[in-house]
């Protein structure tokens, strides 16, 4: 269901209405910080040719000088009138509008509806509200994080509500997660979408060491605190899932159950070697892996900044279920080629993402750059050097394993890793891999993605 959509039962409440006279949706609008308002542009400019001929008369860009309901600050009015019930059902029904509804999805944050219908002269109002979904920053561990918070309007007076926290990974920002965030939050949570340190509008400190792994936990910790909360469920998707592992192991007292999605936990053990000197070690000299090559600064960012829409579109692409066999991502490559050389940029977006979506990725990392994110890999060695208290260490909390079924993390970790996933958790209640998803399952399977997380938070939160 997209943000702009009634719940399922406030739908059907508006598909029974009898078709005896014209009715207009009054729509309050906030935008996706990201270009919202220019995809919305579109969707209002689609939509009128395809509805005009049916009698369809809208106003858009309306300012939203008032609301009707609670402190939600929304950017814009647009009032569509329908002669009447059938010509909505028609089009919310159509191929034509499916092809354009993605954009409406895309472009809104958060929305309140209205419906006003006149029926024997009297007018009467219908009110659906989804999810309230606010940005704002939070100081944390010396810096500033740009967060999203959603809270479910219908759960919203119900006691206290399960503070989820949505870790992103490289090369993502907290939009990664915005198929999640509002089942999440109409399912009574509270939820908290961080762009991690070095990431999207969040702040970006200078130093390498700045981004180990205990600054990126006490970023975390610090945002439970901010957030006036005592307890949270950390899920993390790629690197976030690492975050998300060490943040279980430092502060079990805070964090009572994780959810790592395509990024596997497994400890440490006593006599390893470095992780880059054994990454080197297993490559030998003229092959590197990809996180050996991100080590040496400038190097990785000169690759992907060069043209930053094709790296983002060629990285989507080629660790996806829907690349090409010929295409598929290389972890390890020749020292003669670049990481960009291990990616492929197709013609066309990848079906599970929209223009719009690469348009996001693409403006958040022109704004940081690839810097920031990569000065996470060079913390392997650091993270290694600084943790042995945490060898062959279990995660204690409730987990689950979430990954795609063509992720090329699988082969990363091998049949072994995952056959005994369970020998590095205490209590890990299952292992999942989706059909038909690759690396980038949250996107790639959002329902299914969604549906078993929240079979583990009803269990765990």
């Amino acid at each position: 269901m997209s943000l702009l959509n009634p719940t399922k039962e406030q739908l059907e409440q508006i598909l029974s209405m009898p078709d005896d006279g014209p009715l207009a949706f009054i729509n309050m609008l906030k935008f996706s910080p990201n270009g919202g308002a220019e995809s919305f542009r579109q969707y209002a400019e689609k939509f009128m040719e395809l509805m005009a001929p049916k009698g369809v008369k809208s106003l858009f860009q309306g300012d939203a000088v008032m609301t009707l309901v609670g402190e939600q600050q929304w950017d814009e009015v647009a009032i569509v009138h329908y002669p009447c019930i059938s010509t909505w059902r028609d089009m919310v029904q159509s191929e034509e509008y499916q092809q354009i509804s993605d954009l409406r999805a895309d472009a809104v944050l958060d929305a309140r509806l209205v419906i006003v219908r006149q029926s024997g002269g009297i007018c009467t109002m219908t009110s659906t509200v989804t999810t309230t979904v606010t940005t704002r920053y939070v100081e944390t561990n010396g810096i500033k994080l740009h967060v999203q918070e959603a809270v479910g309007v219908e759960s919203a007076g119900g006691g206290k509500r399960p503070l989820v926290i949505l870790l992103h990974g490289f090369p993502e920002i907290g939009y990664t997660w915005r198929h999640q965030v509002p089942a999440l939050a109409e399912a009574g949570y509270r939820v908290v979408v961080p762009d991690q340190r070095g990431y999207g509008l969040s702040d970006a400190p200078p130093n390498i060491e700045d981004y180990d792994m205990f600054n990126l936990v006490a970023d975390i910790v610090g945002l439970v605190h901010a957030l006036c909360e005592n307890t949270a469920v950390l899920v993390g998707h790629d690197y976030g899932g690492d975050v998300a592992s060490q943040c279980a192991l430092m502060r079990p007292d805070l964090f009572h159950a994780v959810v790592l999605l395509s990024f596997p936990y497994r400890p440490r053990q006593w006599g390893s070697m470095k992780p880059i000197e054994l990454f080197d070690a297993l490559t030998g000299k003229d092959m590197v892996m990809y996180i050996s090559y991100f080590q040496e600064p400038g190097k990785a960012e000169r690759d992907l900044q060069a043209n930053v829409r094709e790296s983002v579109l060629g990285y989507f692409y080629t660790v996806s279920a829907e690349v090409a066999p010929e295409h598929q991502w290389r972890f390890i490559f020749s020292r003669d080629e670049s990481f960009f050389d291990t990616m492929h940029v197709p013609e066309k977006v990848p079906q599970y993402l929209t223009e719009a979506d690469i348009d996001v990725y693409t403006q958040a990392f022109e704004h940081t750059g690839y810097g920031p994110a990569l000065n996470w890999y060079r913390n392997y060695n650091r993270n290694w050097e600084l943790t042995p208290h945490f060898s062959e260490a279990k995660i204690q909390q409730p987990a689950l394993f979430i990954t795609g079924e063509k992720d090329d993390v699988l082969l990363m970790m091998g049949e072994a890793g995952l056959e005994n996933m369970e020998d590095n958790f205490a209590n890990l209640q299952g292992k999942h891999l989706i059909p038909g998803a690759g690396h980038c399952v949250v996107e790639e399977k959002p329902e299914e993605v969604t549906a078993l997380l929240l079979e583990f938070l009803s269990q765990n939160a």
